[in-house]
């Protein structure tokens, strides 16, 4: 069963169960069982033939006792419940254990570089705040598309109004929207879209990199700091303490492309 983000039909594509559930709902999830026995090891061999002997992230070739590979749940056990061979894939020791760890933080990363190639075309839209990075993708989107906007999950998993959700809240979105980007990697839920649009800020030249690098396309979106701020002070649904941030956060923005200009 699938839910939808109502609010945004039809320019948000249907998200799988677990989307709408807030942080504390995602901690009560029961641990599900793993396979172990004769089934584990039989598994193991067929998820490595199936990938070739080779590991999904960094391609190193399986080559005992220098490169050893495991098998890798996609998408967390713990939040997908699903121990089919779609969701597994082969990793070299140490790309498992990197993944692991950025799983485990109790700030997640939102620049996961365990993350998976996707199938269909990912877009990043990236800006300042008040670049108009939203609209600038609802506009574009069509109804088979997939839009992730950290801001739009928060809201819409919490129920609080759009730029109200606190630190844990945006957690909690970061985790959900890396979770489904991880998931375009395999067929059945890659097939349920035409291309992918996540809304980041991307505010340093290191995030930017790490988007090109896994984006079918990167966009910029810069008006200028001016008309940020002017477009941040007229929208009423920032409380001032966020409209004080977001004022910050352009003009960080603005230094910094600055910076790389120079």
């Amino acid at each position: 069963m699938k839910h939808k983000i109502g609010k945004l039909e039809p320019r948000i594509a249907t998200l799988v169960t677990y989307g709408e559930l807030s942080a504390k709902k995602f901690a009560r999830r029961c641990e599900p069982k793993r396979v172990r026995g004769q089934a584990g090891v039989e598994r193991r061999k067929r998820i490595k033939a199936r990938d070739d002997y080779t590991c999904q992230a960094c391609g190193a070739v399986e080559h005992k006792p220098i490169v050893v590979l495991e098998i890798d749940h996609i998408v967390p056990l713990s939040v997908s419940h699903d121990e089919s061979d779609d969701n597994l894939q082969a990793l070299c020791r140490d790309c498992h254990a990197m993944k692991t760890a950025a799983e485990s933080r109790s700030h997640v990363s939102s620049l996961p570089e365990w993350l998976p190639k996707s199938l269909i075309p990912v877009i990043v839209v990236c800006g300042p705040p008040g670049a108009g990075k939203s609209t600038y993708v609802h506009a574009r989107a069509n109804s088979c598309d997939l839009i992730l906007d950290t801001d739009e999950i928060a809201a819409r998993s919490t129920g609080k109004p759009i730029y109200q959700a606190t630190p844990e809240d945006i957690d909690a979105a970061i985790r959900y929207r890396n979770t489904i980007l991880a998931r375009l990697s395999r067929q059945r839920d890659a097939e349920l879209y035409e291309r992918c649009w996540l809304v980041a800020s991307a505010s340093t030249a290191r995030a930017r990199a790490f988007w090109r690098k896994r984006a079918t396309e990167l966009i910029v979106l810069d008006p200028g700091i001016d008309e940020c701020v002017r477009r941040i002070d007229a929208d009423e649904r920032r409380p001032e303490a966020v409209r004080a941030r977001h004022r910050t956060a352009a003009m960080l923005w603005e230094r910094e492309t600055e910076g790389e200009a120079a």
